[in-house]
């Protein structure tokens, strides 16, 4: 939810950034860099294109070092391509929007570390403050490095998924995606938890079957009974110490990897293990608990998350 502001406050802070507009010029060895800038990774034609869009922008830079401006340049080239390219507008005026932003954010920088990520948005909304003031598109933002959660599955799309995973053909495929839809609608494993996870971790033996998590915040989950038998074949004929996933801690992609291999034969819905752990999320938020304890469940240090889920559970009850 965009933070409320002051409307004085705001007519302070347009007449400031109009101000030093009209005075505002790049150094030389900036404007020099921005000249020669062409981008490797986009060819002639869609270069010549977004090129002009690209230089307006980013003249209303007010970066000293030329290291970050040289980013910058990279960071608005990508940005731009993406925006244009899905059907946000032609001038810099409509592309450097908040709501453009938030989407780059959400949709286009998938391929980015968290990191990075965090580092070009923040880029991006200093530099749209002195695009376009009126917005105040440095002001109604999301929190920097937010990734909002992914829709859970509805029950037949969760069934599907969960029997392509139990008739999977034999194999480390079929086995990895077992333990991966198994422990993701049974326990909210995360990709960063199946990155790090070992056979050791998973206790089915007791009355009560347990995984403990780790990759974000350690927490011991109770395994849903529905998804038992996918997470015996995901675990079967692996050592106490052996991964369940992943070939070793440090891989990137682990999950992404192996939902990239499995064999569908027919309707199938996208395969995400964001959205098997926000189905198992969205079953958690309606079991009688303590929110205290649906979050420490969930591994989450707020409770952000489950705001944006609630807001997916109502949008499907309507």
């Amino acid at each position: 939810m965009p933070t409320p502001v002051n409307a004085a406050a705001n007519r302070r802070l347009r007449k400031e950034i109009l101000a030093k507009r009209e005075s505002h010029r790049l150094p030389n060895e900036h404007a020099a860099h921005l000249q020669s800038w062409e981008p490797a990774a986009i060819d002639e034609t869609r270069w010549e294109e977004i090129c002009p869009l690209v230089h307006d922008a980013i003249q209303h830079s007010t970066l000293k070092s030329l290291g970050a401006f040289k980013k910058l340049c990279r960071n608005v080239t990508d940005f731009v391509d993406w925006a244009n390219s899905h059907g946000h507008g032609a001038t810099i005026g409509v592309l450097f929007l908040p709501t453009v932003i938030d989407d780059y954010v959400r949709l286009g920088m998938q391929r980015f570390t968290s990191g990075s990520r965090a580092t070009n948005e923040s880029a991006l909304r200093g530099l749209a403050r002195n695009v376009n003031p009126d917005s105040n598109a440095a002001r109604q933002t999301t929190p920097v490095g937010y990734t909002p959660v992914k829709p859970p599955y509805d029950e037949i799309e969760a069934a599907t998924i969960a029997r392509i995973a139990e008739t999977h053909p034999p194999g480390r495929t079929g086995r990895r995606f077992a333990a991966c839809v198994g422990l993701g609608l049974g326990a909210g494993a995360d990709p960063k938890d199946l990155r790090v996870l070992r056979r050791r971790s998973i206790n089915l033996d007791a009355s009560t079957p347990t995984v403990t998590l780790s990759g974000l915040q350690e927490r011991t989950v109770e395994i849903r009974a529905d998804y038992l038998d996918l997470v015996k074949i995901g675990i079967a004929g692996l050592g106490p110490s052996d991964l369940v996933v992943a070939t070793n801690t440090e891989a990137k992609d682990v999950v992404a990897s192996v939902m990239s291999r499995v064999k569908v034969l027919g309707a199938c819905p996208e395969l995400s293990q964001g959205r098997l752990r926000a189905t198992w999320q969205a079953w958690l938020v309606e079991q009688p608990m303590r929110l205290a304890d649906t979050m420490e469940l969930c591994g989450l240090r707020s409770c952000r998350t489950l705001v944006d889920l609630v807001h997916h559970l109502v949008s499907e009850a309507s």
